[in-house]
């Protein structure tokens, strides 16, 4: 039987090969090469290393870009920064903040704009986006700043609307969402290469789709923003040039990777999981068959809340159900980091609840408070990575107990 351990090693395998450098590696190499270099801008979580692997292609084909900047998360630059600078001395990196923009988001945006206006007419530009692009570069409507923009995101978030309704409001106050980066570098040819971290791997949702039309929010909608922002600007619906899309890496391909190398009988399912993280972990506890699933689960934080993330909290539900069973599940985040903590997530087997209380820690508290990230460091039980490269959601794999009386059980204990 395979082991927690196993676990790990397999979806971390499986990153490797929905790494932004292997994905644009993979997608150019079917392609002929481009008469003349382009520029290059990479935006997003996983920009470095799309960035470098777009340089790379270049490179072989004997093409120097015209200019190349890129912006990703603190620290996210470190793995790939110095093999970025050996093949563009001149490469602009900036760092923005996630997941609310801060002063560094907005210097980013200025420095885009600044970017694309000295590009010449007729250059030809790469555009290199992957999720976290829409905290990490913004340029606000004139009237609109960081203090009013940071509440409104806090507001609109806090309100259970879908990601939809969130981003048609949020492009009104955007020079960059909506399709304002393709007004901003337009005339010249633009082509995007998208790494998704959504369900569908819906154009419309991806970084707040900077290279696409947004519509107009809804009336309702819109009535329903407090007049502090309603009452400073009159939605506008706001065309932009037609852009290519090419879709070089998602969620399903990082778990065709982990089915791949894991040689191992899972079950994958091919639908990602949205919705409540109860909702996931009772999906978990039905499963008679290894299984392998992706997405993002949503959660409800409690009043006095602790430190943790989804994928961590959801390693912990799991232990209390596995509590003395021979099963164990792994829940990763891809992109590195789950929630504000330094893990990407966190593993549970049917011995987890018990160190859990020799070690002093109260995991039913710690489930209760959302505190998962301080109860599963101290045993040793989160999954660090650093930055990975990618972002394309999350994967939990679940290997449930292996005789009939202990999967019954866990069933039955499931929310």
């Amino acid at each position: 039987m395979a082991s927690a351990a196993d676990g790990i090693r397999w979806l971390r395998q499986g990153l490797q090969l929905v790494e932004g450098r292997h994905c644009m590696h993979t997608v150019l190499a079917e392609q002929p090469p481009p008469s003349s270099a382009p520029a290059l801008l990479a935006l997003g979580k996983a920009a470095p290393a799309m960035l470098l692997g777009a340089l790379q292609y270049l490179t072989r084909h004997g093409l120097t870009p015209g200019t190349v900047l890129g912006v990703t998360k603190g620290g996210h630059w470190m793995p790939w920064r110095s093999e970025i600078q050996a093949l563009a001395p001149a490469a602009i990196l900036l760092e923005g903040s996630h997941p609310l923009p801060d002063e560094a988001s907005l210097l980013a945006g200025e420095a885009l704009h600044h970017w694309a206006d000295v590009l010449p007419v007729g250059q030809p530009v790469w555009v290199m986006l992957s999720g976290g692009a829409s905290a990490l570069v913004e340029r606000l409507v004139p009237g609109m700043n960081l203090a009013e923009w940071q509440a409104l995101n806090h507001w609109l978030l806090s309100g259970g609307w879908s990601i939809h309704r969130i981003n048609r409001v949020r492009a009104q106050f955007s020079q960059i969402k909506g399709g304002g980066l393709a007004r901003l570098l337009s005339p010249r040819p633009v082509r995007a290469f998208v790494l998704s971290d959504v369900p569908g791997n819906d154009l419309d949702v991806i970084a707040s789709a900077p290279l696409r039309p947004m519509p107009l929010p809804e009336p309702a909608d819109w009535a329903a923003l407090p007049a502090r922002w309603r009452d400073r600007v009159q939605p506008q619906a706001k065309v932009c040039p037609r852009v290519p899309h090419v879709l070089v890496g998602d969620n399903a391909r990082w778990l065709q990777a982990v089915a791949e190398v894991s040689e191992a009988p899972l079950q994958v399912e091919t639908e990602t999981f949205s919705g409540p993280l109860e909702a996931i972990v009772h999906r978990l506890a039905q499963a008679e068959q290894p299984l392998l699933i992706g997405g993002e689960a949503t959660v409800t934080l409690p009043a006095d809340v602790g430190l943790g993330g989804r994928n961590q909290h959801l390693a912990l539900w799991m232990a209390r159900l596995l509590a003395g069973t021979d099963g164990w599940c792994v829940a990763l985040g891809s992109d590195g980091t789950d929630g504000p903590t330094d893990a990407a997530g966190g593993w549970a087997d049917g011995q987890t609840w018990q160190r859990l209380q020799r070690a002093g820690r109260s995991p039913e508290q710690a489930l209760a408070r959302f505190d998962s990230h301080g109860a599963l460091k101290a045993i040793g039980q989160t999954i660090e990575t650093g930055p990975t490269g990618t972002n394309v959601m999350d994967a939990v794999l679940y290997w449930p107990p292996s005789t009939a009386l202990m999967r019954s059980r866990v069933r039955s204990s499931a929310p």
